[in-house]
């Protein structure tokens, strides 16, 4: 039960996280609030530095799984933040969903062990059966653009949750791994985009969502530790279904058909995938 309430508040988080980025991106220069709201990310955890065990980075294989962490963070952040001020935000979350099954794939390339061809054929399927009912869901990209970066948005976070584990195999602790991973994409987006027009009074907005993306990391990691990987990994499928209720709520605004199929076809196609694979 306990797993379970984790899970649902996880995805809740990130559910919300996802809305309020749409919010932001209707607000302030888009671009421009992606190195603060890493810096926020970063900031909010380092309370948590004394629970967590000795910092490891000056080991070599650490400092390659941090920097691909990192490339991993930059790429995805900018998959959604290109789709998020063309679209809606359920519709992005119907990519971030489809990270479990993307793992399900780069797991076994990372970890050593066998990828079965049934299964790269499984998830290739639901990826394209998701994804392809969004393909005009995003103004001003091409339904092979749409797709695409939707697919790579997918893949990026499920491998991102591979190297996640990796880093965790070899001991190091969550403050370490997000306050480096968060620090350094904050550093990068400060020199792609200086927050120039970003102004003080955008920081409490800016805070708000940093905070639910990091509540919904921290309680993910804490279901995983404790509970059952496919109970977990299905219910943060789910997330597309609770930004469309969300918009709902706040705007009144009718679902879109296309991204209700998607989403629909993301829950259950990933639920009964991980159930097999486990």
């Amino acid at each position: 039960m306990m797993v379970l309430a984790l899970a649902l508040c996880a995805t809740a988080a990130g559910a919300l996280g996802t809305y309020l980025t749409k919010s932001i991106s209707l607000r302030m220069p888009t671009w421009q609030a992606v190195g603060p709201l890493f810096t926020i990310n970063a900031l909010l955890v380092i309370p948590l530095i004394p629970l967590g065990p000795a910092w490891k980075i000056f080991q070599w294989q650490v400092i390659a799984l941090h920097l691909g962490s990192v490339v991993l963070l930059c790429g995805t952040t900018a998959c959604i933040f290109i789709l998020i001020t063309r679209g809606r935000a359920s519709g992005v979350a119907v990519g971030q969903a489809l990270s479990p099954a993307a793992t399900l794939v780069a797991a076994p390339l990372l970890l050593g062990s066998q990828l079965r061809p049934v299964t790269l054929l499984a998830v290739g399927a639901l990826m394209l059966g998701s994804l392809i009912p969004l393909r005009h869901s995003f103004v001003g990209l091409g339904s092979t653009e749409t797709v695409a970066i939707l697919i790579a948005l997918g893949m990026g976070t499920g491998l991102l949750t591979v190297l996640t584990a990796l880093l965790a195999i070899r001991g190091v602790g969550l403050p370490e791994t997000y306050i480096i991973r968060a620090g350094l994409a904050a550093a990068v987006y400060f020199m792609i985009a200086p927050p120039t027009a970003v102004r003080l009074r955008d920081i409490p907005s800016l805070t708000i969502r940093s905070t639910f993306v990091t509540a919904s990391f921290l309680l993910t990691i804490l279901a995983v530790q404790i509970g059952d990987v496919v109970v977990i990994q299905s219910v943060l499928a789910t997330m597309p279904l609770m930004v469309i209720g969300i918009e709902w709520m706040r705007r009144q605004r009718r679902p879109d058909p296309a991204i209700v199929t998607g989403s629909l076809i993301a829950s259950i196609g990933l639920a009964l995938l991980l159930a097999v694979s486990f």
